[in-house]
């Protein structure tokens, strides 16, 4: 069985200038469908974080909070540090892009 590699997620700056240069560089009616269009690939890439974060919970049995207590708990385990790392950044982006969308 092959584990699905999670992909780390853009920031949230990253994202929020892109919505805002695509909302400001463009006429009324052009800007529109561009907000649109970049609304509609700030959904996909929160589906996506969705993705990561519940190919996480299904890895570790168990929500992100959880798992924090876990690793805080444990002496060293970078395998587990490393997934930590990943999934808190995901967690946090998903936050942001709720906020966003």
């Amino acid at each position: 069985k092959r584990e699905r590699s999670v992909k780390v997620p853009v920031s949230s700056l990253k994202i929020r200038e892109i919505c805002e240069n695509a909302w400001l560089k463009c006429s009324y009616t052009k800007s529109f469908n561009q907000f649109n269009i970049m609304r509609l690939k700030l959904l996909a890439q929160q589906r996506e974080i969705a993705e990561q974060i519940a190919a996480f919970e299904k890895k570790y049995q168990c929500t992100f909070a959880e798992f924090e207590k876990q690793v805080n708990a444990e002496s060293e385990n970078f395998e587990y540090w490393d997934d930590y790392l990943e999934w808190k950044a995901a967690v946090k982006v998903q936050s942001e892009l709720a906020m966003r969308i």
